[in-house]
């Protein structure tokens, strides 16, 4: 009577011992399975590291300058607090020549042509002192510095026109004029023109290629 009893829980002894080890966890399987499931999506959460901003240098008009190429990017602008001078010609509704030139007290002048000018891109020249002595000169001479900041003084709607800003400062004198070409003083714009004049004849030397050149 005992005997198939005692041969039934032999078996059932036998059989827990040998399934006991295939319910074990295999050392590191779980884990590593684990981790390798919550790789990806660790990974998709981490946020990337950010590399270093690339700004590109900014002109005094608040233009930042196109791309240069290697040996371009070389050559260094003069610090925006060394300006004495500038006059810049805004765009308008038709095909007005839209650039700037900016004079710096260490006898260097940038010229940025944009839109509807012969010269496209950034170029740079040579400034004397008689250059500047002139420019002061004729910023005296013309009551540069009297004028309003702004032109026309009273409220008019003039959206359509170009704008040009000219600044010059000499010494404990400065002053920068938006001029919306709408009926403005003679002496205004007889100081505009002869810092054109002034740099027509000088030789420019590109720095830069024009915009999406």
């Amino acid at each position: 009577m005992f005997r198939p009893i005692f041969q039934l829980l032999l078996i059932l002894t036998v059989s827990i011992i040998v399934a006991a080890p295939s319910c074990q966890e295999k050392p590191g399987s779980g884990s590593t399975q684990q981790t390798a499931t919550e790789s990806p999506a660790t990974a998709q959460n981490q946020e990337p590291t950010d590399s270093p901003e690339k700004t590109l240098p900014m002109m005094l008009s608040g233009e930042p300058i196109p791309r240069m190429s290697k040996e371009d990017s070389l050559l260094e602008l003069p610090p925006a607090h060394s300006q004495i001078g500038q006059l810049r010609r805004t765009a308008c509704y038709g095909r007005c020549p839209i650039y700037s030139i900016t004079i710096y007290d260490n006898g260097v002048a940038i010229y940025h042509g944009i839109r509807f000018v012969p010269k496209l891109g950034y170029y740079r020249t040579a400034v004397s002192g008689e250059m500047i002595d002139s420019l002061a000169a004729k910023a005296l001479s013309t009551g540069f510095y009297d004028l309003a900041q702004k032109y026309p003084i009273e409220k008019v709607s003039v959206s359509d026109f170009p704008m040009t800003i000219t600044h010059f400062r000499q010494e404990d004198r400065e002053n920068k004029v938006m001029n919306h070409n709408y009926n403005p003083p003679q002496s205004l714009t007889a100081f505009e023109q002869y810092i054109d004049d002034m740099f027509k004849t000088v030789e420019w030397e590109r720095l830069s290629p024009p915009v999406g050149e």
